[in-house]
């Protein structure tokens, strides 16, 4: 469990300097020193987080069809935004 939450946060961080380093090439700049550790903290709160849910869900559940009907009703209202 630990390794695939370390895996995640992994990816996720080499995504996430990827996605930085792209928009400094495209002018947008890079952030200073605390704005990288606010960076690197805001990323590893909501991978950690996430991936902490999706696990409890996993061990909670009877099975991965249980935990796919977890996903698409929690991800339904995305799909149908609420007009105002």
């Amino acid at each position: 469990m630990v390794a695939s939450s370390l895996f995640i946060a992994t990816l996720s961080l080499i995504q996430t300097a990827a996605i930085l380093a792209l928009s400094a090439l495209l002018g947008a700049g890079l952030p200073n020193g605390p704005g990288l550790l606010l960076v690197f903290a805001i990323v590893m709160t909501l991978v950690l987080g996430v991936t902490a849910l999706s696990l409890g869900l996993t061990f909670a559940l009877p099975g991965h069809i249980e935990l796919i009907a977890v996903i698409f009703v929690t991800n339904l209202p995305l799909l149908f935004p609420a007009r105002l």
